[in-house]
C-alpha cells in the first residue's frame, strides 16, 4: 500500500511539473517550510499549554505572510507601490541561476546583500524561476520570527510574557506588510531573531552546538546586510560579555564566539566580502549613502552632513527619533506615506509599555539586559545615520523593534501578572543536551 501511495504521489508530483509548473514551485517548497517550522517549534517548545499557543500564531503567521505576498505580487502595481526592489531581486537571482546553468555573465551585486540573490537563485535552480517559490521563502522567514522571538521572550521573562508577545509579533503593520515581499526584510529580522535567541540560550548555558549555530548566523548576516551586521555583532559581543550568569563565563563567550565567527568568516569566506566593506567603511561613506537616500520625495535632513563625528553626532538628534517615531504628520504627502503614519502612531502606542517593561528588565535582568538592548542600539545608531528617507526608515525599524518587542510584551502585562523568567536546570540541560 506504502509503495502505491508513494507512486501515486511521484505521479502526481511529475504532472504538476509539466502542467502547472508554478503550482509545483508554490506547493514544495511549502510543504517543506511547513517541516522546517515544525522542526523549530519544537526546539522551542516550552513543554507546555503555551506551545500550543505559539504554535497557532507561527502558522498563522506563515499563512497570513504568504496571501499577503500573493496578493501583492499578483500586480506590478502593488509591486512596485509597496516595493519595487523585489522586482530587481527576482530578476538578478534569475540571471544568477543562468549564469550557474548556461554559462552567461554574472550580475552585479552590491557587497553585503549577496546573500538573499544566492539563496533565492539556488532555489530557482530547483523549482524553476517562479516569483512564488521565494515568496514562500520570504514567508517561512516571517513565521519563524514568531516562535523564537516567543522564546527568547519566555527565557528573559517568563511564559505570560512570551504569550503577550505573540500577537504583536504577527498583526504589527511593519511585521505584516514589510515582510510579505521578496525584499530582504523577512530574512534579516529572522537572522537577528535566530542570533538573539542562541545569545539568550548562552547566557544560561555554554553549549558548542549553540555557539557554532550562533557563530553560522552572524556570518551569513553578513551576506544579507552587512553594515547592520556589523554593529549588531558589536552589540551582541557586548551583551554576550556582560550577559553570563558570571562575569568571567560571559567573557569567555564572547571571545569563543569572536573566535568562531572570525573562522568562518575569515577562514571559511562566509560573508568576507561584506565583512571587509562593513569594516572598511567611514563616515564619508555613510553620508554619501544617507544624502543620496535623502533625495527621494520622503527625504529628511537633505542638507544634513554626517561625514565627521561632531556631524554624525548632531544629526542623531533628529535621525534617531526619526527612524524610530516617523513619519511625522507633517511629512505625509501621499498615500504610501499615510500608510507609513498609521504604523508610527502603532509605534507610539506601545512605547508606554515599552518603558514599564524596560524598568522591570532592568530590576529582573541587571547587565543580561545587554543581550537585547546593546545591540539594538548599535542598530538605531547606524540606520539614523545611514537612512535619508522617510519611507526606507519604517522598513528598516522593524530591525530594531525586533529586538525590544520582549520588553514591551513585558510592560504590557499587569503588576499581578508578573512572573519570573524560566531558570533552567543545568542538570536536566546536560541529560538533555539542548541545542
Amino acid at each position: 500500500m506504502k509503495v502505491i501511495a508513494g507512486m501515486v504521489t511521484a505521479m502526481v508530483i511529475g504532472a504538476t511539473v509539466v502542467l502547472a509548473p508554478a503550482a509545483y514551485a508554490l506547493v514544495v517548497p511549502a510543504v517543506f517550510s511547513l517541516g522546517i517550522l515544525s522542526l523549530v517549534l519544537r526546539w522551542t517548545s516550552s513543554e507546555d499549554e503555551l506551545d500550543r499557543d505559539v504554535a497557532r500564531w507561527t502558522f498563522l503567521s506563515y499563512a497570513l505572510h504568504l496571501a499577503i505576498s500573493l496578493g501583492i505580487s499578483a500586480s506590478d502595481t502593488t509591486v512596485t507601490f509597496f516595493g519595487g526592489d523585489a522586482n530587481n531581486y527576482h530578476r538578478d537571482a534569475i540571471a544568477l541561476a543562468r549564469h550557474w546553468t548556461e554559462g552567461t555573465p554574472r550580475p552585479e551585486f552590491q557587497v553585503g546583500k549577496e546573500g538573499f540573490y544566492i539563496a533565492l537563485a539556488r532555489l530557482y535552480q530547483l523549482i524553476g524561476p517562479y516569483r512564488v517559490g521565494g515568496l514562500v521563502l520570504i514567508s517561512l522567514c516571517s513565521a519563524l520570527i514568531v516562535p523564537l522571538v516567543s522564546d527568547t521572550t519566555r527565557r528573559l521573562f517568563g511564559r505570560r510574557a512570551a504569550r503577550a508577545v505573540l500577537p504583536m509579533l504577527v498583526l504589527l503593520p511593519g511585521f505584516l506588510v514589510w515582510t510579505s515581499q521578496l525584499l530582504r526584510e523577512a530574512p534579516i529580522v529572522a537572522g537577528l531573531a535566530i542570533a538573539a535567541n542562541l545569545a539568550v540560550r548562552l547566557s544560561e548555558q555554554v553549549n558548542p552546538v549553540r555557539l557554532a549555530l550562533l557563530g553560522l548566523t552572524l556570518a551569513v548576516l553578513f551576506t544579507l546586510r552587512a553594515n547592520v551586521a556589523y554593529v549588531f555583532i558589536a552589540g551582541l559581543l557586548v551583551g554576550l560579555a556582560l550577559g553570563g550568569r558570571r562575569l568571567a563565563l560571559g567573557l569567555v563567550t564572547a571571545t569563543a564566539t569572536v573566535g568562531l565567527l572570525a573562522a568562518i568568516v575569515l577562514g571559511g569566506g562566509v560573508g568576507e566580502a561584506g565583512y571587509q566593506y562593513s569594516a572598511t567603511a567611514d563616515l564619508k561613506q555613510v553620508d554619501f549613502v544617507r544624502s543620496s537616500l535623502a533625495t527621494a520625495e520622503s527625504g529628511v535632513g537633505r542638507d544634513a552632513d554626517v561625514s565627521t563625528a561632531a556631524g554624525s553626532v548632531a544629526y542623531l538628534a533628529i535621525g534617531v527619533p526619526q527612524l524610530l517615531f516617523g513619519p511625522f504628520p507633517w511629512q505625509v504627502r501621499n498615500v504610501r506615506q499615510a500608510l507609513g503614519l498609521l504604523d508610527a502612531m502603532i509605534v507610539w502606542c506601545l512605547v508606554p509599555s515599552f518603558i514599564r517593561g524596560l524598568r522591570q528588565a532592568r530590576r529582573r535582568l541587571g547587565r543580561r539586559l545587554a543581550l537585547l538592548v546593546a545591540p539594538a542600539l548599535g542598530i538605531t545608531v547606524v540606520l539614523a545615520l545611514l537612512i535619508g528617507n522617510s519611507g526606507t526608515l519604517i522598513r528598516e525599524r522593524i530591525q530594531v523593534t525586533v529586538l525590544l518587542l520582549p520588553f514591551i510584551a513585558l510592560g504590557r502585562l499587569r503588576a499581578e501578572e508578573e512572573e519570573p523568567a524560566v531558570t533552567p536546570d543545568p542538570a536536566a540541560a546536560l541529560r538533555t543536551l539542548p541545542v
